[in-house]
């Protein structure tokens, strides 16, 4: 079935294909009348969301997009010294991979109260096909329909990033005379970690490390600080 290999990193490999590759279904827009997201069967539009998901996977239009897992990736330190200062700059990056984001699921929020933000921007009249990709909301929800949605490459965006990982600032302090050579030194140091972005390729500057949603809360910033003595 086409559905198993859809939307996996690993676990569902294609023969032929990277282990790793991020397959989805493709989109072909809303429906005029009404807003149910429509796909491909046997090449032409289609809205049995269960016969798409059974679909043999040598038949089915599947769209590879390429890795789900970072090609390149690897961090950068950077440090500058002044007298006795330090400051250490650490960049983490990772590069060609793609990422298919969380979406919102009609099934999840009738009954788990869950939202989303694409909420407001949902088809709701004939005409909305034309500036939104995001479903109409049906009642009662179609789980089906929620989740081919969710697995289809509109939904699909660049992870490519740069982080500003950590800022660190050094400072010793020679205590040879003041403590009659008891503490020869210390090291202060403050320090503070996920910073956020230098630099993602997504145009909507999405997280990777975020699902959007439900669980929309991307790392906090951490800070830190201390002191190491030498004696």
């Amino acid at each position: 079935m086409a559905g198993s290999y859809v939307g996996k990193s690993s676990g569902s490999a294609i023969k032929g294909h990277d282990p790793f590759a991020l397959f989805t279904f493709p989109f072909q827009g809303l429906d005029g009348e009404t807003g149910d997201p429509i796909g491909l069967f046997s090449r032409k539009a289609f809205k049995d969301y269960q016969a798409i998901f059974n679909q043999p996977v040598d038949s089915a239009r599947l769209v590879n997009n390429g890795s789900a897992l970072p090609r390149v990736f690897g961090s950068l330190n950077n440090i500058f010294s002044w007298k006795d200062l330090t400051m250490i700059i650490s960049l983490q990056y990772r590069f060609r991979y793609s990422v298919l984001k969380s979406v919102i699921n009609y099934s999840q929020m009738y009954s788990a109260n869950w939202s989303h933000p694409d909420f407001s921007q949902r088809w709701q009249q004939p005409g909305d096909e034309k500036k939104t990709d995001i479903p109409s909301m049906p009642y009662p929800a179609d789980g089906s329909r929620d989740q081919f949605y969710s697995l289809t490459d509109i939904n699909v965006f660049k992870g490519d990033n740069i982080r500003l990982q950590q800022i660190r600032l050094e400072y010793n302090l020679s205590l040879r005379r003041v403590t009659r050579n008891t503490v020869k030194k210390a090291l202060l140091y403050t320090s503070a970690e996920n910073l956020g972005f230098v630099w993602r390729a997504n145009s909507e500057k999405l997280d990777p490390d975020v699902q959007y949603g439900r669980n929309a809360y991307p790392m906090p910033i951490r800070l830190g600080g201390g002191v190491k003595l030498d004696f």
